[in-house]
């Protein structure tokens, strides 16, 4: 071992060296030379050489072994020196120096350096089996937390005690700390949203950051970021720099905007998608604004510009976009209102705009139902509101709509109840007004009152309650309210009429339908035996009224009857007329409510009943009801309302004309739901197929293959009946959507196919109208007596209606019957219902005078209960003259006849024969167009005529008498019927001479009016006794009378027209 230790002052030993303060020229050693010693030996030598003059400083030891800068003899230790320069002593230089055994124990050292200001460092010495004293008063081979300093270690060998010293330094690792920093999000759109983490590694994990509070740093702006970092265990410090980059932010937005559907409403929206650009975070956000800067969400948007902005997680925006809402233009309504005046009712007329227009549907709150006229009539004074909805159904309010009340009339309104019992009666309060805004009260003051009838009083609400007692009366009370709303003008006065009615009133409800703009009627069945009718609308005053804008009512008083006129507005139920028949002899009432619904226009062609428009029915007895049967099934009848002149049809119902029928059940279809294929129908041997999708498309698939009138109808649940009498109807074979296939057999049913109804001796009009189409069918139906003669001789039209044409329309018409004026005592006559008083005479017979129009004649006799009923219709037309045309035709031959045009001006626009007789057989004919022409076969001997009419466009008429005489060629030949004379006692032409006719003795020669009267007759007629144009010893008046001569000769007869002309 080197027995000699230089130290190096500029290094080793600098940490061993003590300076003294306040010396400005301090102590520096050149060189320490230290010899060891060994064990056991004091041979050490220490040698400390100053720079400068070794002189020029004093050297004390510790211990005391030398006093120069040479030590001599020394063992093996420790050795404190004191330097001090001699002229200034504040200069000191303390150093301690060691001297070891060059034979001790040798170690080997780890040291661990202390990391900057913190005490752990350690030193670790080997081997382990040695004595270790420290100088720090530690033991061992190891000591740990140690500051950076020198430490001394005393190493004993115990086998032989010797030691050795050694000084080890523990570093100070100023570099201890490894600073990185991660940066976890860089900033964008230069926002402070940048983001990096700070890790630290080789220190105590207890650290403290600058700036603070770290590790985690969020919100950074861009640019450069500095953080340091001090290790609260070891003092040890670091840093790191980072840079956080500004990224640019990037996006596309597409935008759908959806118009507003109601104008003036949030409902439009808008739809929008972000298709993310670079460094664009999803999810977004966004803002969306008006041009006011008002907050929407998308889904909420009335028209108008708006501004979306997105943002993406982090805050940054892409650049804003506009879009327009589209809107509706606003809904415009103008209201006109008509106030409720002493003439009419008040109005309310609509004019609607914008919105999305027309068709505008109507909920007044007043009306039932949703969909209601858009004008209103016949209103009474109220407040009235609405709701519009427009084509895309936006609804738009109506509020506060006065109509005023202008009229204070009193109203006369009837309450009918049966002794000892109570009613009511609720005066309306106006539409729309606050309750407690009308005040009523009664006329004769107070709101009680009594009569030796009843009781009654009036609540606040404005009903007035009756108690009944037990007397029963006609119109016995008569209880006036007086109604005040002073915010309407309204002051007004409701007489309440009360009868009582001595058992309980029986009720009967009607509904009925009718077509817009057109009118129906519909009638109750009043109950048989009621005497002295009284007839009275209940809770209405009079016997008309109108169901608001969907039409009048006309109620008769003596059927009870009610006439509808129906407006343009459909709807169902739209009113509940109440109507009281009340038997004023026996007092009881009979209350018949009618429901009239308004149905849309519809084709009433193919609903028609397969019935003539006319029959003609005879009874062999005038007692017994004569029967018909109408081809409408018995179980259909239920769908019409019957009325027979004007009242219902009460004489019964039957059934008729049984058959047969075809019944499928189709209950259950097949299986796999629709749509279905209708593979095969067997119908007389032919197959049809089809498709359909539910259990009504097979209905209306089996109606058109086999269309009415065999018709298949719906019966029950899942059953179809229907098919013609006759037919051969087999199998029905369907497959369902999924292939499912099932076959129905049909089942034979019996049924009627026809309803009988019984009608009593006269004319009857029976209308047929079915509730469900509002189709009318019309019925003229004339039922004859056998056992009664005629009471009339003219002829009728296909309707059993004597028509006849009048040019002068100031004159009432002469129409005679066969009744004697000696029996008319004996005759009941009505005309329209009403007493007949205005006759004449036709001869012997009873006339009457008729005027222009429609006449239902009513004629009883009384002795023998015959009955008749003559349907008369006298038209007026402007008529500009007539023409007397005698024919003759041979039998067998045809004539023409062209008819003077001159006589009608201008364009001729029609021709008709008026006085056709349904079922004659003399002649033949027909029309030549234009022409204007009448061909007249000769179908057999006799005469007959046609009353030929010409007419304008303006209606001008003229008429043509063809007087036509149909003669076999010898009659002709042999005999001559003059066509005129004029018995005017000039002595010429005063007698009808017919040349020849005494060839023929055995005549008989018959002369009628023009409206079938026999007016002569004579038995082997002979011009030595002709006739003068007398009847009964009365001269007749001028004019064209009709002629019939019987030669008998086989039969021949002769017939033609004469004309007396004085």
């Amino acid at each position: 071992m080197n027995d000699r230790l230089f130290l190096l002052l500029s290094s080793i030993c600098m940490p061993l060296l003590m300076v003294a303060q306040n010396c400005p020229n301090p102590i520096t050693l050149n060189s320490i030379l230290v010899t060891n010693t060994s064990c056991g030996a004091s041979t050490g030598t220490v040698i400390v050489t100053p720079n400068g003059n070794i002189g020029a400083f004093s050297y004390t030891w510790t211990p005391n072994v030398a006093s120069s800068n040479v030590a001599l003899n020394l063992g093996a230790g420790s050795y404190n020196l004191r330097i001090t320069r001699n002229n200034n002593p504040n200069c000191t230089l303390d150093t301690l120096i060691v001297v070891n055994n060059s034979n001790g124990p040798q170690v080997t050292p780890t040291i661990q350096p202390a990391q900057c200001l913190a005490n752990n460092g350690a030193i670790s010495l080997t081997p382990n089996n040695l004595w270790y004293n420290w100088s720090n008063g530690g033991s061992g081979p190891s000591i740990s937390g140690l500051q950076s300093k020198n430490y001394y270690v005393t190493v004993t060998n115990p086998a032989n005690g010797c030691f050795s010293i050694f000084k080890y330094f523990v570093p100070r690792d100023l570099n201890a700390l490894t600073v990185n920093a991660q940066v976890q999000n860089q900033s964008k759109c230069g926002k402070n949203n940048g983001r990096a983490l700070v890790t630290v590694s080789g220190g105590s994990g207890q650290y403290t950051y600058s700036p603070g509070p770290g590790p985690q740093y969020n919100n950074l702006p861009p640019g450069n970021h500095t953080v340091q970092v001090l290790d609260l265990v070891s003092g040890c410090t670091g840093a790191v720099t980072f840079n956080i980059q500004d990224l640019p932010v990037s996006g596309s937005v597409s935008i759908t905007p959806n118009p507003s559907k109601c104008a003036g409403q949030a409902d439009g929206f808008v739809a929008f998608d972000v298709i993310p650009g670079a460094n664009f975070t999803m999810p977004f956000v966004f803002t969306l604004k008006d041009i006011n800067g008002i907050d929407y969400s998308p889904g909420n948007l009335p028209g108008g510009q708006y501004f979306l902005q997105i943002f993406d997680t982090d805050g940054c925006a892409l650049p804003a976009q506009s879009f327009t809402i589209q809107s509706p233009p606003a809904f415009t309504p103008q209201v006109f209102v008509g106030p409720e005046t002493c003439l009419e009712k008040g109005q309310i007329q609509l004019q609607l705009s914008g919105g999305n227009g027309a068709p505008y549907l109507i909920n007044w709150t007043d009306l039932p139902g949703e969909e209601n006229p858009e004008d209103r009539l016949n209103l009474s004074a109220g407040i009235y509101s609405a709701m519009v909805y427009d084509s895309l159904f936006c609804a738009y309010p109506l509020t506060n709509i006065q109509v005023a009340a202008q009229c204070n009339r009193a109203k006369q309104v009837h309450m009918v109840l049966p002794v000892n019992s109570s009613d009511s009666y609720c005066i309306s309060t106006p539409a729309g007004t606050q309750q407690g805004s009308t005040v009523y009260s009664l006329d004769a003051g107070g709101n009680v009152g009594n009569s030796s009838y009843g009781n009654w009083n009036l609540n606040a609400n404005g009903c007035l309650n009756y108690q009944a007692g037990a007397q029963a009366g006609f119109a016995v009370d008569t209880i006036c309210v007086l109604r005040t709303n002073a915010s309407l003008g309204l002051k007004d006065t409701v007489c309440v009429v009360v009868s009582i009615t001595q058992q309980a009133i029986s009720k009967q409800a009607v509904f009925f339908s009718v077509q817009v703009s057109e009118s129906a009627s519909a009638c109750g069945a009043i109950p048989p035996g009621f005497t002295n009718k009284h007839t009275v609308q209940l809770g209405r005053p009079g016997l008309s009224g109108a169901s608001d804008v969907f039409g009048d009512y006309q109620i008769d008083p003596l059927s009870a009857c009610l006439s509808f006129f129906a407006n343009q507005y459909t709807g169902n139920n739209v009113d509940e007329i109440r109507v009281g028949v009340i038997d004023t002899l026996n007092n009881r009432c009979h209350q018949i409510t009618y429901y009239p619904s308004i149905l849309p226009k519809f084709d009433c062609n193919n609903t028609l009943i397969p019935n003539p428009d006319t029959l003609f029915l005879s009874s062999n007895d005038c007692a017994i009801p004569a029967l018909t049967c109408v081809p409408i099934p018995l179980d259909k009848m239920v769908d019409y309302n019957v009325i027979d002149n004007g009242s219902l049809y009460t004489g019964g119902l039957a059934g008729c004309n049984e058959g047969i029928a075809y019944r499928y059940d189709f209950s259950s279809l097949p299986a796999g739901g629709g749509p279905y294929i209708l593979q095969g129908w067997l119908i007389n041997g032919q197959s049809y197929n089809g498709n359909f999708l539910n259990f009504n498309g097979l209905l209306n698939l089996m109606n058109q293959i086999d269309p009415p009138p065999n018709g298949w109808i719906a019966q029950g649940a899942g059953f179809i009946r229907g098919g013609e009498p006759g037919g051969n109807y087999g199998q029905i074979t369907i497959r369902s959507a999924n292939g499912t296939t099932q076959i129905y057999q049909p089942l034979q049913v019996t049924l009627f196919l026809g309803t009988e109804l019984r009608f009593t001796p006269g004319p009857h009009e029976v209308i047929f109208r079915n509730v469900q189409t509002a189709c009318a069918d019309t019925l003229l139906l004339s039922v004859s007596c056998l056992d009664c003669p005629p009471i009339h001789s003219y002829p009728m039209n296909s309707q059993g209606i004597v028509q006849w044409s009048v040019g002068n329309c100031a004159l009432d018409t002469l129409f005679c019957t066969n009744a004697l004026n000696a029996e008319l005592g004996q005759y009941q006559v009505s005309d329209n219902g009403l007493p007949f008083f205005n006759f004449s005479l036709c001869g012997n017979f009873v006339g009457l005078l008729l005027d222009t129009g429609f006449h239902q004649v009513h004629l009883v006799n009384t002795v023998n209960t015959c009955v008749w009923d003559v349907l008369v219709e006298v038209q007026c037309k402007n008529l500009l003259d007539e023409q007397f045309i005698p024919v003759t035709v041979p039998l067998g031959e045809t004539a023409v006849v062209c008819l003077d045009t001159s006589l009608v001006p201008g364009h001729i626009t029609g021709i008709a024969n008026l006085c056709e007789v349904e079922g004659a057989d003399i002649i033949g004919y027909a029309f030549e167009i234009p022409e204007w022409c009448v061909q007249v076969t000769g179908q057999n001997i006799g005469m007959d005529t046609l009353c030929i009419q010409l007419c304008n466009a303006g209606d001008e008429c003229a008429n043509y008498y063809l007087q036509i005489q149909v003669v076999s060629t010898g009659v002709s030949d042999s005999l001559i019927v003059f066509q005129g004379f004029s018995p005017n006692g000039d002595g010429r032409n005063d007698t009808w001479i017919i040349p020849g006719i005494e060839k023929y003795p055995n005549n008989t020669v018959q002369v009628f009016n023009r409206w079938g009267s026999l007016v002569f007759e004579q038995k082997g007629y002979s011009n030595n006794n002709p006739w003068d144009g007398q009847w009964n010893g009365k001269a007749l008046p001028d004019g064209t009378y009709f002629y019939l001569i019987e030669l008998g000769n086989n039969g021949e007869r002769l017939s033609g027209w004469v004309v007396i002309q004085r």
